[in-house]
């Protein structure tokens, strides 16, 4: 019953993986198309607060998508960390399961060493790797955000921009 539970749970986390992947190619590929789409038809207007509001919206795009490509260049970082750690959990459960049986443990290097100097090797390798694992992860989140914003800001910043002669215009006749 627990490994029917344990395929299901890998099935859910591998697909979560996969539609995440899939968004994040989605937004890079938006973040792109909207600032080639703001490029084309620029501003037709001759004041210059316009074209300084699509300056800046069209270069947070550019960074927005920039900082969206780095996030899919590490996922496959975070991936191989990840697969690095449970290589190492295994490794020291092999050596525990060895101990347990009172057998010597045979380093993947193929030197036989005691199992608890091989529980404590791994044991340490899994934390060391654990925490950069975090502090990675912890930066590709602020990363993550600085992009969704840089996003939001710099559509709302093209918005304007688009928008500033019609605005100007109903001001002026309303004045």
């Amino acid at each position: 019953m627990s490994d029917d539970l344990t395929k299901v749970y890998e099935n859910n986390r591998e697909h979560a993986k996969n539609a995440k992947q899939k968004f994040n190619y989605f937004f890079v590929g938006l973040t792109f198309s909207v600032l080639a789409l703001a490029m084309k038809f620029g501003v037709q207007t001759d004041a210059i607060v316009p074209h300084i509001s699509e300056f800046i919206g069209c270069s947070f795009l550019l960074i927005s998508g920039i900082l969206g490509a780095f996030q899919l260049a590490e996922e496959s970082t975070f991936f191989s960390f990840a697969a690095d750690i449970q290589k190492h959990e295994i490794l020291k459960r092999v050596a525990e399961d060895r101990k347990k049986a009172g057998l010597r443990y045979q380093s993947p290097k193929g030197e036989p060493i005691h199992p608890d100097e091989a529980i404590q090797h791994y044991e340490t390798q899994i934390e060391s790797k654990q925490q950069f694992f975090d502090k990675k992860k912890s930066i590709s989140n602020y990363k993550y955000r600085a992009q969704k914003w840089c996003f939001g800001t710099g559509v709302i910043l093209l918005f304007l921009s688009y928008a500033y002669p019609k605005i100007s215009l109903i001001f002026q006749l309303w004045s």
